[in-house]
């Protein structure tokens, strides 16, 4: 059994990285264009080093070139009128992931794993049923071969931090702002989320 693991260099998917069998796990990262990738790249570039995993990299900022979220506009929104849902993210990685799994391990069987956690707000995308659904296609396409996972699905950032302090991984190795540059911003949703962690 395979795993491809959905990696930002987040706390979320470099907790889940950090305590899966090294053996037969990779990353997957998707360049989609977000301000932050450089940032991203290089936090998962030193955690996958760390833990000894295979880093995958994909360039996909094609597909979302013309989306409206401030996480991929270089330029600051009218009216300070921030959107940082990203059209159907998840639906389009696990699509893909699907498919590299397919091709990366054309005769094994995979999971494509998501650091999806249980959050407030009810983005559609990072729902249990959005995970069920996916389940149910990937099952289909590939005949069973590959199937998805979220194993953080039903805790909270709290939960998955006290995981993480478990690993060889330090918070501070993990990048999540949306928009800093050398520096997290401070000041978007997930920083704000690190702020209330202490992290």
């Amino acid at each position: 059994m395979k795993r491809i693991v959905l990696a930002s260099g987040g706390l979320d998917s470099s907790t889940l990285l950090a305590i899966l069998p090294k053996e037969d796990t990779v990353a997957l990262f998707f360049n989609y264009g977000q301000r932050c990738a450089n940032q991203e790249r290089k936090a998962l570039h030193g955690i996958t080093e760390k833990l000894g995993i295979p880093l995958v990299e994909r360039d996909i900022t094609d597909v979302f070139r013309s989306s409206k979220s401030d996480i991929i506009l270089q330029k600051a929104i009218k009216n300070n009128e921030k959107q940082h849902e990203i059209e159907s993210r998840n639906f389009v990685f696990v699509a893909l992931a699907t498919s590299i799994a397919t091709q990366l391990f054309p005769n094994e069987t995979v999971k494509v794993m998501l650091g999806l956690i249980k959050i407030g707000f009810p983005y559609p995308d990072c729902s249990a049923e959005f995970v069920e659904k996916c389940r149910e296609l990937s099952n289909l396409c590939t005949g069973g071969k590959v199937t998805i996972e979220a194993p953080f699905a039903d805790i909270g950032k709290d939960e998955v931090l006290m995981r993480l302090k478990d690993s060889k991984i330090l918070p501070k190795e993990t990048w999540s702002c949306y928009y800093g540059e050398n520096e997290p911003c401070g000041s978007c949703p997930a920083c704000i989320d690190r702020k209330i962690l202490g992290v």
